[in-house]
């Protein structure tokens, strides 16, 4: 299937990408990250979201959405809320994936105000819609 890429060429190929002056996008880093996630790799993908940053790339919502399922899956509740503000700052609005796992963040963590903000955010008919 589509996700049985193999993780481990996905990651090299990102290195050899720039050895070679190609510079990766947004899309193969988070094709890199998906397959980390399909892997149950979350501590690479996390990884991987860091490294957006520091290739001078913008990261997409689908990045800031790998990176929070990375964070649930580790028991990262305060970084997947924390993820959840930085996406908010980038004006790119969070989808419902995204705000679903800002969800089980703050319900794990017992954030209970946000929780119920959240919460009634995914109730709203215009959750998850791209910001214009």
């Amino acid at each position: 299937g589509v996700m049985n890429i193999n993780w481990k060429k996905a990651l090299d190929l990102l290195p050899l990408m720039q050895r070679h002056c190609i510079q990766p996008d947004v899309v193969s880093v988070n094709a890199a990250m998906s397959a980390c996630l399909s892997r149950g790799l979350w501590a690479e993908a996390l990884e991987l979201f860091e490294g957006i940053a520091q290739l001078g790339l913008r990261p997409s919502v689908v990045s800031f959405g790998n990176a929070m399922l990375a964070s649930n899956n580790l028991g990262l509740w305060q970084h997947t809320v924390d993820l959840l503000g930085w996406l908010r700052s980038t004006g790119q609005g969070p989808d419902r994936g995204c705000l679903h796992a800002a969800l089980h963040a703050c319900t794990q963590a017992n954030l209970k105000e946000m929780a119920a903000a959240v919460r009634s955010e995914l109730a709203s008919p215009a959750a998850g819609e791209p910001v214009r």
